[in-house]
């Protein structure tokens, strides 16, 4: 039974077909969910394969429960005509199709686009990938990492580190995150889109190119002959841990220079104007750490914050979870998956007129299956 309480989401009434695994998708799917719409997350038979990815507890995976919740799923086995009837079947009614196969396999199944579209055609069909459905790329195994050491963005951290000879380790799935926030957003704006037009749409978001709009400022530069090194954001060293501290504008630069004793900071060339502070960055954060060293970080970090000045402490994910602002703010939302209760991820989106956020159930394998396939609510 529904909660009369809740409002309408702003996706309420929209049906998705989440074909995707893993995670450029799934969190697609789980944000299209969190506003509002219907999604079934379609599995091949026994399961998806992060159901078994850990952290597992009772023999539930908490990394798919982050990832799927809110979904209906069911399990088709999609190279069956059985399993193709019924995709046909469900897309007559559907609204939007998620998929992040390589490029083709849809197609070959005899579901992709221009198959889909006939049956429906105002269905939005939005495939993921790491490079696109054309180009000499467009085949490459593609999962987070390969896209990362492929388009610049490790080697772009391992420069400026600069505490290792080899790229550092890392398990960084930014460039799935973002294809998934850019899948959501184009999903959105091709439903909005068919209600002038009438018409569906074919979407396809590049893991690539996400990481290419992560690094806008190294894209540029890339292109310019400069001598001045670009600004990097290094940690400065408290007693007990490490702070964050970002004095960019002339104001943020007085107040630091006040609250640390370091009136000179404020008229010393090297520092008085964004352009010379940002040449003579690392000078700044040295003697700011000559400072530091001599308080714990909780310390610097109050003293900083009151005189007007960025700054924070490095935290580590356990004292995040933790942190009870975040769960005031629903930054963390419970649910329970059957394995007991935990915290996932919110999604980064409040609205003032509508509930927006995860539903508070995750499926396992099937349960919803004879429902959804008779066309049931």
């Amino acid at each position: 039974m529904s909660d009369p309480t809740k409002r309408p989401g702003p996706l309420d009434g929209v049906r998705v077909l989440d074909f995707s695994m893993f995670l450029a998708g799934p969190y697609a799917g789980r944000l299209l969910a969190d506003h509002g719409a219907e999604v079934i997350k379609i599995e091949p038979p026994g399961g998806e394969t992060i159901r078994s990815a850990h952290p597992v507890v009772d023999g539930k995976s908490r990394y798919f429960a982050q990832l799927n919740a809110g979904k209906k799923c069911i399990t088709l086995d999609l190279k069956s005509e059985e399993g193709k009837a019924a995709v046909r079947k469900l897309i007559v009614d559907s609204d939007v199709v998620l998929e992040n196969f390589r490029p083709g396999v849809l197609d070959r199944l005899g579901l992709g686009y221009e198959v889909l579209n006939e049956i429906n055609p105002r269905i939005i069909y939005c495939a993921i990938s790491g490079y696109g459905p054309v180009g000499p790329n467009s085949s490459r195994p593609a999962f987070a990492p390969l896209v990362h050491a492929h388009d610049g963005y490790d080697m772009t951290v391992f420069e400026y580190a600069n505490v290792s000879d080899r790229p550092i380790n890392n398990r960084s799935t930014a460039g799935d995150i973002l294809a998934s926030a850019h899948a959501f957003g184009a999903i959105s704006a091709a439903l909005y889109g068919r209600e002038k037009s009438g018409q569906g749409e074919r979407i396809d978001v590049t893991l690539e190119g996400g990481m290419h709009n992560l690094l806008y400022y190294e894209v540029q530069q890339a292109q310019v002959q400069s001598d001045i090194p670009p600004l990097v954001y290094s940690p400065v060293r408290a007693k007990d841990g490490f702070l964050m501290v970002v004095p960019v504008s002339d104001p943020n630069l007085r107040a630091m220079a006040k609250a640390t004793g370091r009136e000179d900071w404020a008229e010393d060339p090297r520092y008085n104007t964004v352009g010379e502070r940002w040449k003579h960055w690392n000078d700044l954060m040295s003697e700011l750490e000559e400072w530091a060293i001599g308080h714990t970080a909780e310390e610097a970090e109050k003293i900083l914050l009151e005189a007007g000045c960025p700054a924070t402490r490095y935290q580590s994910v356990s004292e995040v979870v933790k942190d009870k602002a975040l769960k005031e703010t629903g930054g963390l939302v419970q649910i329970n998956d059957g394995s007991g209760d935990f915290l996932i991820v919110n999604n980064p989106m409040r609205y003032r007129n509508a509930d927006v956020g995860p539903k508070l159930f995750v499926d396992g394998i099937d349960q919803r299956k004879a429902e959804i396939l008779s066309g049931g609510d």
